[in-house]
């Protein structure tokens, strides 16, 4: 019968995954009674759904919104016999959530590009870097630090950031939403780790230098300048 068929298409929507428009087509369809199981089921698993969205919106979590919130401002009234019960049931957080989710998925992809960004940076830095060293030859590299060791170390500079590296950090300390979000936590990770290497990086390089041993100096001024300005 049709009452069954829609039964078992009510499961299937119920999911995993949960497919909240068509379950809300269903109520907009209903032709039987109103204290009927499956239609009380139904518009339970809407309200979970809207809670579950305001609790993300209320927390900032873009992640879990843009995971949970499955249609977007593109839904539209039922037509002449009123409002569909997605818009009746969505109206106080419907066009919120749409707007939050528009702007996370916006946020995460130009972090996204940031991080990539940063790291092509990174690593074309690194190449110049060691680029940039000249190894001197000779007894008297033993002796003292080469000139063109301490030319490029006056070059290049280990504090501040890169272009690249600073538009990466500029974006995780304003992020919008959650901190706990996976994306900024990564590039969050990544700032840190480069930050580490910075400092490791200028320690090993000052004690090279105070050793006075120019392969020691050119090994440590090709590490730190790797990870500097």
């Amino acid at each position: 019968t049709r009452y069954e068929k829609m039964i078992m298409d009510v499961g299937r929507m119920m999911g995993p995954p949960m497919d909240i428009v068509a379950l809300a087509h269903v109520l907009d369809n209903w032709e039987w009674s109103k204290d009927d199981p499956v239609r009380l089921a139904t518009q339970k698993r809407i309200s979970e759904h809207e809670n579950a969205a305001r609790n993300a919106l209320e927390a900032k979590d873009g992640w879990k919104l843009q995971r949970i919130w499955q249609f977007d401002a593109s839904v539209k009234p039922k037509g002449k016999g009123g409002a569909s019960a997605l818009h009746h049931q969505m109206a106080g957080i419907k066009w919120k959530a749409t707007v939050a989710k528009n702007r996370y998925r916006e946020a995460t992809n130009a972090l996204r590009e940031a991080i990539k960004d940063a790291v092509e940076e990174s690593d074309h830095m690194r190449t110049e870097a060691f680029a940039e060293v000249e190894v001197p030859e000779g007894e008297d590299a033993i002796q003292a630090p080469h000139p063109s060791v301490l030319m490029s170390l006056t070059k290049f500079g280990v504090t501040g950031m890169p272009p690249k590296e600073h538009d990466l950090h500029t974006l995780v300390e304003n992020w919008p939403f959650s901190s706990d979000d996976p994306t900024v936590q990564l590039a969050a990770h990544w700032l840190h780790s480069r930050s580490l290497l910075k400092k490791s990086s200028v320690s090993y390089l000052d004690i090279a230098i105070n050793g006075g041993h120019s392969q020691t100096i050119v090994k440590a001024y090709s590490r730190a300048a790797a990870a500097a300005v």
